[in-house]
């Protein structure tokens, strides 16, 4: 949790670690740079950032109410040996940052004390 009450709710964030194969076709960047018919066979490790809002419902529940996932794309397609050097470089994602108050979609969090 980077901060929050339990009137406003709470900013979070989720890192995931996903290990996966590539089985199937991949079709990637503007205009489909990379287009490879057929899975490549390799293995891949990728980390994601889930950073969300997390508010109490009227009736009790607790539930994320918007959630944005970053995921290093980059990475997951270099170790898949797909050729990255015909797309545009990646943009920093800030990984694990609690400074920024907004979550994604034009949310913002602003508590009920604040105007």
């Amino acid at each position: 949790v980077c901060y929050g009450n339990d009137n406003d709710g709470y900013k979070t964030t989720l890192s995931t670690i996903v290990t996966g194969m590539n089985t199937g076709p991949i079709v990637f960047g503007p205009g489909a740079t990379i287009n490879r018919p057929t899975g490549t066979g390799r293995v891949f490790t990728v980390e994601s950032l889930i950073t969300g809002f997390v508010a109490q419902s009227d009736s009790g529940t607790w539930m994320y109410i918007t959630y944005d996932m970053k995921t290093d794309t980059w990475s997951k397609l270099t170790q898949l040996g797909l050729p990255v050097a015909t797309l545009p470089p990646p943009t920093p994602v800030g990984f694990r940052d609690c400074t920024t108050k907004e979550i994604g979609y034009g949310w913002k969090y602003v508590p009920s004390d604040q105007p």
